[in-house]
């Protein structure tokens, strides 16, 4: 028997962040662990990064805050968990060289802005770009590592609990429709062996 994963809490975006409402174009795209009580969750309409507490309700620390960058929102974001800093991940923008290439824009802790770095992949369509983005140390060595059109906007928060985002249609709703769910999900993972 196959275990599933229990949902322990939901809510809407524009309902934790001030100023949110319905009306809120929020089509979040990635989230990253700050610690074990705060998210943060990137936008690709967005140059601006919500910070959510996880508590999923209002909270004062939650904040839609600016982060100016080379192109408009950004496809995924992680932190290093060491100094802070935080990487936000544009799918593509064309280059001086007139060439397509995805950057990595990098901000402090304070997600103040310190620098936007190209990727070496040149790509050949502006909306075929990368997708995924994950921070790690392995020893003595950083590693930044993007991944090219490929799906994953989850993050592990601890052994037992899953952080995800989803920027996905609702089922009711006609293909080409706008309205996302834009929501962000707290769910239990089962233990090894538990059905």
């Amino acid at each position: 028997m196959t275990a599933t994963l229990e949902l322990i809490r939901e809510q809407k975006l524009y309902r934790l962040l001030p100023g949110g409402t319905r009306a809120s174009r929020l089509e979040a795209s990635g989230v990253a662990l700050c610690d074990e009580r705060t998210a943060l969750v990137a936008f690709d309409n967005l140059n601006q990064v919500a910070r959510v507490d996880l508590s999923l309700e209002r909270n004062p620390r939650n904040a839609l805050l600016p982060a100016p960058s080379l192109g408009r929102g950004f496809e995924d974001i992680a932190i290093d968990s060491n100094s802070g800093c935080v990487f936000c991940l544009i799918e593509s923008v064309e280059d001086l060289d007139g060439t397509l290439h995805g950057f990595v824009a990098e901000y402090d802790a304070a997600l103040r802005f310190l620098r936007c770095t190209r990727l070496p992949t040149r790509l050949k369509k502006a909306n075929k770009g990368f997708e995924g983005l994950e921070h790690a140390r392995r020893g003595a060595r950083e590693l930044l590592c993007a991944l090219c059109e490929a799906d994953g906007v989850i993050e592990v928060l601890s052994r037992d609990t899953l952080v995800a985002v989803s920027d996905r249609r609702k089922k009711r709703q006609p293909k080409r429709c706008a309205e996302k769910d834009q929501s962000i999900h707290l769910f239990r993972i089962p233990r090894r062996g538990a059905g």
